[in-house]
């Protein structure tokens, strides 16, 4: 398998394909997951499919991380390069491999691949009851620029923070 960033020997990261989507998706439908993107509904391989395979633009960016080549996340977001800036949209791990450093490591290859290529912010934006998430962005070093009120249908009444970090 291809990998475009290899995190360490068994974490690496890569272009997602029609048949990681099934994993992919047990990932994205599990409770705390849900919780964390402000989801309260079930995610379809329709949906998924639609989302990360059929109506990508341009500047956006999808890919799979692996552990030991089984998908265990998913990163996405959006470059935008005229103004040098990254909107990460969607960072997931599996459960059973949170806290153990592989977010982290991942982050910061994505970080060091986006400074080589001379980006110089990125953002993200958390739901302020997403504790577990917040606490994982600011040890990361990222800080707060503002809190909203998303007016989204799915999201409606949730407060999220923009938090940014500076890749200098």
């Amino acid at each position: 398998m291809n990998y475009i960033i290899e995190c360490d020997n068994s974490v690496n990261i890569g272009f997602i394909r029609e048949s990681h989507l099934k994993n992919m998706l047990k990932i994205y439908n599990s409770y705390n997951v849900r919780f964390a993107i402000g989801n309260e509904r079930i995610t379809s391989l329709h949906d998924m499919k639609k989302k990360y395979l059929l109506n990508v633009k341009n500047e956006a960016f999808n890919y799979c991380i692996f552990k030991y080549k089984k998908v265990i996340g998913v990163i996405s977001g959006v470059l935008e390069n005229k103004k040098k800036s990254v909107w990460i949209k969607i960072f997931l791990l599996e459960e059973k491999f949170c806290n153990r450093g592989i977010g982290s490591n991942v982050l910061y290859e994505i970080e060091k691949k986006l400074r080589d290529s001379d980006f110089k912010i990125i953002y993200i934006s958390v739901l302020k009851e997403n504790v577990l998430g917040l606490n994982f962005w600011n040890k990361s070093g990222y800080k707060p620029i503002v809190v909203k009120n998303n007016e989204n249908d799915l999201l409606k009444n949730k407060n999220y923070l923009i938090l940014y970090k500076k890749l200098v």
